[in-house]
């Protein structure tokens, strides 16, 4: 699953994809014009997905302006994904 943050206005995530397959060779399938507008970084190599669905989530997970912002890939477990209110908890902090 790949879960979508949508920036402003909106800021929250609000959706998740259900992957069907990785598409192989997608480097080779997006030209340099591309990569520097969609990556920070568009020496690395670029990667695609195919979904077999696109989920809208029933409560979005709400940018939490005093958790870090999303600039890349955040790994985490789908249900805890879900079960979250803000996005604050996809970061592990050392608060107690």
């Amino acid at each position: 699953f790949i879960f979508f943050y949508r920036v402003k206005p909106i800021q929250a995530i609000t959706h998740y994809g259900v992957i069907e397959k990785h598409i192989d060779d997608a480097d080779h399938k997006i030209n340099i014009i591309g990569k520097m507008r969609s990556f920070k970084d568009p020496t690395k190599e670029a990667s695609a997905y195919k979904f077999s669905k696109i989920v809208s989530l029933k409560n979005r997970i709400e940018f939490d302006v005093k958790a870090p912002t999303i600039q890349h890939r955040v790994y985490g477990d789908f249900n805890k994904i879900l079960s979250l209110k803000t996005t604050k908890g996809l970061f592990k902090t050392n608060e107690k």
